[in-house]
């Protein structure tokens, strides 16, 4: 029972004892609520300690019914789901398009290359975007963007296509890998936060 003065930088204390009635979740305290494990006695009286601890604006999404949440993060994972599928899995349709196109394993591999590293650079770019304007307008970049190097890619025909629309979407889709965790920081609290991560 070492006071909080003494854990690491960033520890909060997610359960406690019940100090009162009014620690109860209810309208007058957002922060705590009520857990209800009777399998011993000592969590009879156990609570759990909602950090952050939300404001009292009904538009913040910890404030958001669990139907709300469960949406909006559903459509994250589908959207992170799709990049995944467009950028990650080309390498089963090698086969197709040396027959159609013509192109060797060393022009596909190049082109899987150039999808990487705009995979490893794109976050430096548009993370600060989402933090600054918020997730929403990101993820519609992304998407629009995708959804146009898909067009690009469907129609191409050169091995400057393919390295093109690769990098492009590369770039688009990189936010896939970061915005989805600072999606569930935004509308989840930290006990909840594995769980959603678990399910990603």
């Amino acid at each position: 029972n070492s006071s909080a003065s003494q854990w690491p930088p960033g520890t909060v204390r997610l359960n406690g004892k019940k100090l009162n009635a009014t620690c109860k979740i209810g309208r007058s305290s957002p922060a705590v609520t009520s857990l209800h494990a009777n399998q011993s006695p000592e969590h009879h009286h156990t609570e759990i300690i909602r950090h952050p601890v939300p404001t009292n604006d009904p538009n913040d999404p910890l404030n958001w019914s669990n139907l709300r949440k469960a949406v909006n993060f559903g459509l994250t994972c589908y959207y992170t789901l799709m990049v995944f599928v467009f950028l990650d899995i080309i390498t089963v349709i090698y086969g197709p398009l040396m027959t159609d196109l013509g192109f060797g394993t060393a022009v596909l591999n190049n082109s899987f290359g150039a999808d990487t590293a705009g995979l490893a650079v794109g976050c430096i770019f548009l993370v600060p975007f989402a933090l600054k304007f918020g997730r929403r307008p990101v993820y519609l970049f992304s998407t629009s963007v995708s959804f146009a190097m898909a067009i690009w890619l469907a129609r191409m025909q050169t091995a400057g296509d393919l390295y093109g629309a690769n990098i492009v979407a590369g770039v688009a889709g990189s936010i896939s890998e970061a915005i989805c965790q600072m999606t569930v920081a935004d509308l989840f609290f930290v006990h909840q936060r594995a769980t959603m991560n678990g399910i990603f």
